[in-house]
């Protein structure tokens, strides 16, 4: 027969105290781990999902603030087109009069807007091609550039293709159209029709700061979230950081490789965005202009909550342990300190001490197991005493037949 392994003649030798901790603290700490897994899994799950609905309603928010704009810019281009001063204006051969009146309705209308600053007004009658157009803002009239010129930009060919509708752009400083103003700007540019018989009379160029845009609804850069509002070609019209303002996306670092990038549109760009496992990034379209809203937030943020939520986690999983070791400890020193008195009185038991007894105060098993014990006790105690007595009297049985034997000898040699 083989020797049993050591590991058994361990485990057979080791006291049922430990023979407890031994199986149960490896079930509850996988226990433990399961549960503190979950708990972290369902806290990490919620704030992913509270981040990207906050994220989402900020999204929302301000591709409404971005219409709220662009429709402010167009309810002021309608008052133009239906006012009579600007109709005449137009008509007219820029005399000094008309303009001044043209000047002060324009001002009456900026006062009352909170995001105009900047007007052009060309006539499209052939042959003032090369004058000063109307030109204002809210520090008065200014310089524009001619319509000579501006027939060579992107601007005029979209105004006169959209046949009325409004076109909305962003205006460089170095496209010169605003002379002098060294700001972008946003702009919508639109044909103006004869209020009489509709035909084209002019082309309206009105233009609000970019970067004041984006300081009032997209709020100040910070190290976790920017924002952007990004045209259909991948212009940036503004953004929380203003450097980025006139620049495209391609350049921003959310966009991967570049040269793989400039192949697809601005729409499957930002689709490649949301894939990128550094940021979490939502995108809406602004009905009015077709503008893209993204909102870019570094995931380090997300991460820094989700190590939180961990380190808790842990934390509470380590309290719970220990507090569960304690008790384990304490329940397996209830269960086994009888076993262990029961243990100590048998061996005084087999030193011959048929006076011991054990009192248990449970009614389980293991007081079962002690009243049994007493019994078994007080039973071999009365076997004992009872085969001494029969020892005794056979003994004195014998002793009293040896003396009979011995009797008659004795007198007869006397």
């Amino acid at each position: 027969m083989k020797d049993t392994p050591r590991y058994k003649r361990w485990y057979a030798g080791m006291p049922i105290r430990f023979k407890l901790l031994f199986w149960f603290v490896p079930l509850l700490m996988a226990t433990i781990v399961a549960m503190g897994w979950i708990a972290y899994e369902i806290s990490s799950n919620e704030v992913m999902d509270k981040m990207k609905q906050t994220q989402n309603q900020l999204t929302q928010k301000t591709a409404d603030q971005i219409d709220s704009v662009a429709k402010e810019m167009l309810f002021f281009s309608n008052n133009l087109f239906l006012d009579d001063e600007i109709q005449r204006l137009l008509e007219s051969d820029y005399q000094p009069a008309e303009r001044q009146k043209a000047f002060k309705t324009i001002s009456n209308m900026m006062v009352a807007s909170d995001s105009i600053q900047s007007m052009i007004l060309y006539t499209l009658k052939p042959g003032y091609e090369h004058l000063e157009p109307f030109a204002t803002n809210q520090a008065g009239i200014t310089s524009a550039m001619t319509l000579s010129h501006f027939m060579e930009g992107p601007y005029y060919e979209a105004a006169l293709k959209a046949k009325g509708s409004p076109v909305y752009g962003l205006v460089k400083p170095s496209d010169d159209i605003f002379v002098g103003d060294h700001y972008h700007k946003i702009v919508l540019s639109r044909v103006i029709g004869n209020i009489y018989n509709l035909k084209p009379a002019g082309l309206i160029m009105i233009g609000v700061d970019a970067a004041r845009i984006g300081r009032l609804y997209l709020g100040q850069p910070t190290l976790a979230t920017e924002m952007f509002v990004i045209s259909e070609d991948g212009l940036i019209i503004t953004a929380t950081d203003q450097r980025w303002i006139g620049k495209y996306d391609t350049e921003l670092p959310y966009n991967g490789t570049k040269a793989a990038q400039t192949r697809f549109s601005t729409e499957e760009r930002l689709g490649l965005w949301k894939e990128s496992p550094d940021w979490m990034i939502t995108q809406t379209i602004s009905p009015s202009t077709g503008w893209h809203v993204v909102v870019v937030n570094t995931r380090e943020k997300l991460v820094s909550e989700l190590g939180r939520i961990g380190q808790l986690t842990v934390a509470v999983a380590v309290l719970c342990f220990l507090i569960s070791l304690v008790i384990t400890w304490l329940l397996s020193n209830m269960i086994t300190k009888p076993l262990m008195k029961l243990s100590r009185s048998m061996r005084k038991l087999q030193t011959g001490d048929f006076t011991q007894r054990v009192h248990f105060t449970g009614q389980d098993e293991i007081g079962e197991l002690g009243t049994g014990y007493n019994a078994m006790v007080q039973r071999i105690k009365v076997l004992i005493d009872d085969v001494y007595a029969t020892q005794l009297k056979q003994k004195e049985a014998e002793l009293k037949t040896l003396q009979a034997q011995i009797s008659p000898i004795f007198y007869t040699t006397h």
